[in-house]
């Protein structure tokens, strides 16, 4: 009768730590998989070409290159509800049209729920961080139509997001792809442990003119930047050499 007092006790005190270590689980937190903490940054190296005009009178054009140091931080992060925002200053796509003395751009990355990121810039962010900043303001229609997720968690290969409109393209252009994911270490960023192995997928975005690819590391964010335009030069190509997670 002891004995089997002792394995029923035993029995009740496994149920119970094992439960409490189930509810102890931490639950995914997004900030891990993108992290833009207030403070974050990434520090980008690489390459911008564009035809610059040399005789408007003969329409001749010529092809100028310079190698690049870009950063993009986070100077500010808004919380609403099931939206975070961080407000950057700086982005990869700041080279797509680049021109010598070009500044670093402002931009918004807006998530809404578990995983789906927008990026805003111009006008269209401007509008929409006024709002943020509006605690009164319910946000509706705050991503209008032609806003489309840039990331899109989580990252299978094969899926395809995007525009409503587009997604549905047997070509697949016009939305973003997941075209595969493989095993790397970052072994010439700073900020990040050479030994240390991570999961990069590689997400593409095709149109007639032009294509865009994205190596994206979850827990570092996008890793390698890359534009082609299809017909008057212009290209950039960036990978990523610094890594500084905020908020620590």
């Amino acid at each position: 009768m002891k004995f089997n007092s002792v394995m029923i006790l035993i029995i009740v005190m496994a149920v119970v730590l094992s439960s409490h270590l189930i509810a102890e689980q931490p639950k995914e937190n997004i900030t891990i998989v993108f992290p833009l903490s207030r403070g974050s940054y990434w520090i980008y190296k690489g390459t911008a070409k564009w035809t610059k005009p040399t005789s408007i009178s003969t329409g001749e054009n010529k092809v100028m290159e310079k190698t690049l140091i870009w950063k993009m931080e986070v100077i500010e992060t808004i919380n609403r509800e099931h939206l975070t925002t961080a407000v950057l200053k700086g982005h990869p796509v700041d080279l797509v049209c680049y021109e010598e003395g070009k500044s670093r751009g402002d931009y918004l990355i807006i998530r809404v729920g578990p995983g789906k990121f927008y990026l805003l810039s111009d006008e269209r962010g401007e509008k929409a961080l006024k709002r943020l900043r509006d605690k009164k303001d319910l946000l509706g229609g705050l991503l209008d139509r032609g806003c489309e997720p840039f990331l899109d968690l989580p990252l299978t290969p094969g899926k395809v997001f995007g525009e409503t409109d587009w997604i549905t393209r047997q070509d697949r252009r016009y939305c973003w792809v997941v075209e595969g994911e493989h095993q790397i270490q970052l072994k010439h960023t700073k900020g990040i442990s050479p030994s240390r192995k991570m999961r990069q997928h590689r997400l593409t975005y095709q149109t007639l003119p032009d294509h865009t690819v994205i190596d994206f590391v979850p827990g570092v964010g996008i890793t390698r930047y890359t534009y082609v335009h299809h017909g008057t030069i212009m290209e950039t190509d960036l990978r990523l050499v610094e890594y500084y997670a905020g908020g620590r």
